[in-house]
């Protein structure tokens, strides 16, 4: 059967159904932690249930045979016959993945291909009861039965229909008044079980509940007589699916809004009108606010990236033989839709290093007099206009002089630079290309690649990623983003006849400093500020036309930018302030151009070109030190 991707109603399962299929994969790397867990039991069971469903109306006939499968395989859990097991785990979760991989196929216009029987039989082998296994304490009592029918006594029978509502249909099963049990069949059983699911959450209670009493025989409580349950009221519906690229349009119009107001708040400082203050200052308000709300549409909850990782973390510890316990903090932080998908990926390869580097085994930790199992916290926050991720192991810590041992080895550095390097400056090498501290090279690490393009990742963020560390005890990994990419708060400077945006991000400080007397440490001119050197650069020498024939000046403003664990010094000559910029592409003749991350309107009406710090240092930095040492 042909697919049409464009299809409104398998995209909307496709949404829906996505949806489910993420929240299983942490759902049941859980349970395999809380197996006696009932409700997470029935949430798993009715996830499959649901897509069955759904794709069933769809005619996607291998999609419901496997969800079908899996759905019988916690059928047999919520009686229980069997208990979750790391086994069993591994076997539903590749069906989770197999399931993801037809949703990837059904996105693009594909046919479902059959399910592996394999994978299939492993399934129904997993259906099959497990004898002497003590059933979950919060289940209702079953009775064990042939695997075709239920056995119910004439109570139980009634108290489930008691339960359902008056508009729910009821399977025809006549009861019999001569016999205490009467057996229903699966499709009945299952109809009352999907009854029961579509049901308004009422709380009732049993048409026959003794009152409870206490020791000494006193009545404490009885519950009320039955009453009619009330209707339940109609709720409107109170959300809408927009395209993602409709509200890119409206960013981009806000953005250009935000020009317009940046341009009337120059012009009101030149023009001493009462009148033309005032409403500059309420176009201003409402374009904040205006700006705010459409941000906020275009926020998700970094939940969307967090839920992966249990399933991340749970595969990985068990491929490395490794206990590893994830904590997750903050996963109600919303930023970016963009942001969301662009962290995605740097994410996972730090939670997959903090488990391969970090983590040791059970037997090294309980050697360091730590406990067995390892612990990773995943935590977010909002810091002002920031979101702060931290990626924090309680591991083996990193060493710095062996990072500096390494860093020669490989020849990356010599051995009388690798000495002068401060301790934060060490944990910074782990970001160089073809860097790794493993000896050994496996599917998980050993490469030297990964790191240095989660630091290139985070910096086309406009981001920074710090790193603190100590041996024995654990490393944290600190990333910093912004929360939307399309508005950008800088710093602006002119350096020549030039006006120049630097990402306010990566500005520490702003100094006035004497720069008569300048030391030179291998080719580079440095400062002192605060007792430590600070490398200092001329931007004039970088970015000007004329700026190579220029002396370097004897004073000047001093703006302090961080790059990863780098601080450097970008010696301007004049600033102008703080403003937000809305990120405009390059042009053709500029696209690409390493150290400049965009173009931008200032308030006076001028185009001003967004610096790209770390690319600026990467590709003049080695130039300057070359020029110097000649």
């Amino acid at each position: 059967m042909s697919i049409d991707a464009d299809d409104k109603i398998l995209q909307d399962f496709l949404v829906e159904a996505g949806e489910i299929v993420e929240n299983l994969g942490g759902q049941l790397v859980e349970l395999e932690s809380r197996p006696g867990d009932y409700d997470l039991l029935n949430a798993v069971f009715r996830g499959f249930h649901t897509i069955k469903g759904g794709a069933g109306f769809l005619n996607l006939n291998p999609l419901v045979e496997l969800c079908h499968r899996s759905e019988d395989v916690f059928n047999v859990l919520r009686q229980g016959k069997r208990m979750v097991d790391p086994s069993l785990m591994d076997v539903v979760l590749q069906a989770v993945d197999v399931v993801n991989a037809m949703f990837q196929v059904l996105r693009g216009g594909g046919e479902l291909a059959p399910v592996d029987t394999q994978l299939l039989a492993r399934l129904e082998q997993l259906t099959q009861p497990v004898e002497c296994v003590p059933q979950p304490s919060t289940a209702p009592a079953q009775v064990q039965s042939p695997a075709d029918t239920y056995d119910l006594t004439d109570q139980e029978f009634e108290d489930l229909l008691r339960a359902l509502p008056a508009s729910a249909p009821v399977p025809q099963a006549g009861v019999a008044e001569s016999s205490q049990s009467d057996e229903i069949t699966d499709a009945e059983f299952e109809a009352l079980l999907d009854a029961l699911q579509s049901a308004p959450l009422e709380k009732k209670q049993p048409a026959c509940v003794p009152a409870v009493k206490s020791v000494s025989g006193e009545i404490v409580d009885e519950p009320p007589s039955a009453a009619p349950a009330p209707t339940a009221p109609v709720i409107a519906e109170n959300t809408v699916r927009v395209d993602t690229r409709r509200l890119d349009d409206i960013m981009n119009m806000v953005g250009e809004l935000v020009l317009v107001r940046n341009r009337l708040v120059t012009l009101k400082a030149a023009v001493d009108d009462e009148q033309m203050a005032v409403v500059v200052a309420n176009i201003d308000v409402v374009t904040s606010n205006l700006q705010i709300a459409v941000m906020k549409t275009r926020m998700q909850p970094i939940k969307k990236v967090f839920g992966r990782f249990p399933r991340v973390v749970r595969d990985l510890a068990r491929s490395l033989g490794k206990e590893v316990v994830l904590e997750l903090q903050g996963e109600e932080t919303d930023l970016d839709k963009n942001l969301v998908e662009a962290l995605a990926d740097p994410l996972v390869h730090l939670v997959r290093n903090a488990v391969d580097h970090g983590i040791e085994t059970p037997e090294g930790r309980l050697v360091a007099g730590k406990p067995g199992a390892g612990r990773v916290l995943l935590a977010a926050a909002q810091e002002g206009d920031h979101i702060r991720l931290v990626i924090a192991d309680d591991g083996a810590g990193m060493d710095p002089e062996i990072l500096r041992r390494k860093a020669v080895e490989k020849g990356i550095l010599d051995s009388d630079a690798a000495a002068r390097l401060k301790r934060e400056d060490c944990y910074g090498l782990i970001f160089l290309p073809g860097f790794s501290t493993k000896n050994d090279i496996s599917d998980v690490s050993g490469r030297g690649v990964g790191m240095d393009v989660v630091k290139t990742c985070i910096t086309r963020l406009n981001g920074t990623i710090d790193i603190e560390s100590e041996p024995g005890k654990g490393t944290h990994m600190i990333i910093r983003v912004p929360l939307t990419l399309a508005i950008m708060p800088t710093l602006m400077v002119t350096v020549g006849a030039q006006v120049f945006a630097l990402p306010l991000t990566c500005v520490a400080e702003i100094l006035d400093l004497d720069l008569k007397k300048l030391n030179s440490i291998d080719g580079q001119r440095v400062v002192m500020v605060r007792d430590h050197p600070l490398p200092l650069i001329y931007l004039r020498h970088w970015l000007s036309s004329d700026g190579a024939n220029q002396p370097w000046p004897e004073s000047g403003h001093v703006v302090i930018v961080t790059a990863g664990a780098q601080r450097i010094g970008f010696i301007v000559d004049s600033l102008i302030g703080q403003e937000e910029v809305v990120i405009k592409p390059l042009g053709a003749l500029l696209q690409g151009t390493s150290g400049l991350a965009g173009a931008t309107i200032t308030g006076n009406g001028r185009m001003a070109l967004i610096l790209d710090v770390p690319g600026l240092m990467h590709t003049y930095g080695r130039r300057e030190r070359h020029s110097e040492v000649a």
